[in-house]
């Protein structure tokens, strides 16, 4: 397994629950936040992160938020954020354009890059 063999380094663990939600396994990627989770009470974990995560389950109101609380934080990830496309499925929504201005990326960047670059869960 992928996490096995990056020793359990906690920078992958976000990444491989997005991966797992995005691929349907939902109940691993749930699994996989709960260590992300239990794990931040020992080491900072960027809202970024959790921010793959919720949008790999589906969770866009988590994703939201999480986002948002990357604003607040000031996280070095949301440079990414214009061009990433796991949240393609947030482009429309007025909070995610909101925070792209918030950032000072042109509100083209809002705009989805890729119609079919992740699909699209629904929660649970």
């Amino acid at each position: 397994m992928a996490l096995e063999s990056s020793g359990n380094e906690s920078s992958i663990l976000p990444v491989l629950a997005m991966a797992e939600g995005f691929a349907g396994n939902t109940q691993e990627a749930k699994k996989l936040l709960g260590e992300i989770k239990a794990g931040a009470k020992k080491a900072y974990v960027a809202p970024y992160d959790l921010a793959d995560v919720y949008i790999g389950l589906g969770d866009k109101e988590e994703a939201l938020a999480m986002l948002a609380k990357s604003m607040d934080e000031h996280d070095a990830e949301l440079v990414f954020l214009a061009t990433a496309p796991e949240f393609d499925c947030l482009r429309d929504d007025p909070r995610f354009q909101a925070i792209i201005k918030r950032i000072g990326f042109p509100e083209s960047a809002a705009a989805s890059l890729n119609e079919a670059s992740y699909p699209e869960q629904t929660p649970d």
